[in-house]
């Protein structure tokens, strides 16, 4: 018998699959386009220090997506098989729990490691510039690498325990977020209340180990031992992950085995429903898609008490920054709490994708959305509904992060702290502008990934890709410019420019997003193909001679 064979016969297909080469060209050509960006980037610095800036930027940004890489790729691996039903065909042979997992692993996290390796070659291009050695390099792909392992073992051990992909999704990303910022704080606020070292804890932070790897063993000997101990104790960490996922798998076959249990009756389920039924009278009446995706799918009660926590620590941090006027203290409180309000931000934002894609997609898979549209609710009130719903459930928390956001600028005009206000300033307008735009943009585009992709994974990931990634990567020259100095004539450059790309990319994503969904809503709602390139040229050439000819289009 095959050692392992479902992943042998995982990493068969992946090889037989020309998506796995394409996705290694891409990324190896996306770093070193990245790579240029911030090369040109103008900095006030001598050309090791750029190197230096160029490759710790790249290093963190592929950093972030090793720590997302979990909820990207094998936050689902378990959970469609659950879905599918199919699961419990593979125990029906002789394979063991370790080998669904270690396949479901290869299967979902291949690329995701093959993503990394292909930009090896791009960390190591500032070497040949100075400023970088040799030994950092190395040691930085060992800690990417770790936190790869770690974040897709825990998405796997995730997908296992979690009921749905939403909750998979949210226990991979706090997971991450928990030992990577949060033990590498906790450790810190440690040490600072008893005075010991905060090493202890920060070992197991993914975050801890990447800066950690920067250290030369020549320079700072305690720090590169750190670093050795903290990638082995995480890799045991991923490896236990994994361990626990095929025990979880090991005691629950016999559930995914056995026939599904009956569905309760309507008499003794909750009288929730009924209490809503009577509280959204009105909207039931309205737009009956939009109660049902209200009473259906609430917002999760994780996210709640996640983003409160969240919006509690900015403001104890805002008010440390009021509290203590000219001290680094207060600079360290306002860094702080600018932290937790990009963190607000890219909450919010990710937790919206989620809900936008989820609802429609679950929909279209069991049938009830072609059902609806053919009975009687038509596309139109099923898009508006699906909108409504989510500008009803997620109007608060972006309330709540606006009221931060425009505090958070109130703050810094009226203390003045150095070293740029103007830049901040900036950075906190053209926040607050874009927050509205994206989060009307993934309604829109999660609608239509919703419909197309196969599974809620794809679906989510395709939305998150298509409309936060391009802003969060051409951020990055203004982001780099900023840090390093840059007079105010580039830093406004950058910003325009940056303004003007995320502009054009979400006018084409939103565009796609229409014609999709106004023109094959009927062909995505049964599951059959849509050609989206073909309508396009049609919808560009109908509005045409509807700008030129109003009487035909009034027709």
């Amino acid at each position: 018998m095959t050692l392992l064979p479902v992943a042998h016969r995982e990493l068969l297909v992946d090889a037989r699959n020309g998506g796995g080469a394409w996705a290694r060209f891409l990324s190896g050509l996306g770093g070193v386009g990245l790579f240029g960006l911030l090369w040109v980037t103008p900095m006030q610095s001598q050309p090791q220090v750029v190197s230096s800036v160029v490759f710790h930027t790249l290093a963190w940004l592929s950093f972030a997506y090793a720590c997302l890489a979990g909820a990207l790729h094998t936050s689902d691996a378990v959970g469609r098989e659950k879905r599918s039903g199919t699961l419990g065909l593979l125990f029906l042979t002789d394979l063991t729990a370790l080998d669904v997992i270690l396949g479901k692993l290869c299967a979902t996290g291949a690329r995701s490691v093959y993503g990394v390796l292909a930009l090896v070659p791009v960390l190591s291009l500032p070497v040949m510039v100075g400023g970088v050695s040799g030994g950092q390099v190395f040691r930085a792909v060992v800690a990417l690498l770790v936190t790869l392992l770690l974040s897709l073992s825990l998405g796997l051990l995730a997908s296992v325990v979690a009921r749905d992909f939403r909750g998979a999704v949210t226990a991979t990303v706090l997971a991450m977020s928990g030992l990577s910022a949060g033990l590498d704080g906790v450790g810190w606020a440690v040490a600072l209340r008893t005075g010991t070292s905060p090493d202890a804890a920060r070992q197991w932070s993914p975050m801890a180990m990447m800066r950690w790897s920067q250290a030369e063993p020549w320079r700072s000997p305690a720090i590169h031992a750190s670093f050795g101990r903290a990638w082995k104790r995480q890799a045991l960490l991923g490896a236990g992950a994994l361990a626990v996922a095929a025990a979880c798998v090991r005691r629950r076959r016999s559930d995914w085995t056995e026939p599904a249990r009956e569905i309760p009756r309507a008499s003794e389920a909750s009288g929730l429903v009924g209490w809503r039924h009577v509280e959204w009278e009105a909207l039931l009446a309205s737009s009956p898609y939009a109660w049902l995706q209200r009473v259906a799918r609430p917002v999760p009660w994780t996210f709640k008490v996640t983003f409160g926590l969240m919006a509690g620590l900015f403001v104890v941090a805002a008010l440390a920054s009021i509290s203590r006027p000219g001290t680094n203290a207060q600079l360290g409180a306002a860094g702080g709490a600018m932290l937790v309000l990009a963190a607000l931000h890219v909450g919010l934002k990710l937790q919206l994708a989620l809900a936008a894609t989820r609802g429609i997609g679950e929909d279209r898979e069991s049938g009830g959305l072609e059902m609806l549209v053919v009975s009687g609710i038509g596309p139109e009130l099923v898009q508006e509904g699906h909108r409504d719903a989510l500008v009803r459930q997620y109007r608060g928390p972006l309330m709540t992060v606006y009221a931060c956001q425009f505090g958070m600028a109130a703050v810094l005009s009226a203390r003045g702290m150095p070293p740029d206000v103007g830049a901040l300033l900036l950075a906190l307008v053209l926040g607050a502008a874009f927050l509205w735009i994206d989060f009307d943009t993934l309604l829109r585009v999660g609608l239509r990934h919703g419909l197309k992709e196969r599974g809620p994974q794809a679906a989510f990931r395709a939305t998150v890709v298509r409309v936060l990634l391009p802003g969060w990567i051409a951020v990055l020259p203004l982001g780099v410019s900023i840090v390093t100095g840059g007079s105010a004539t580039v830093v406004t450059v950058l910003a325009l420019s940056w303004l003007a790309f995320s502009a054009y990319v979400l006018k084409k994503v939103r565009k796609r997003a229409r014609i999709d969904v106004e023109h094959g809503f009927m062909q995505l709602a049964a599951e059959l193909p849509f050609d989206t390139d073909d309508w396009e040229v049609r919808d560009d050439f109908r509005r045409a001679a509807g700008a030129q000819y109003p009487s035909a289009r009034a027709g």
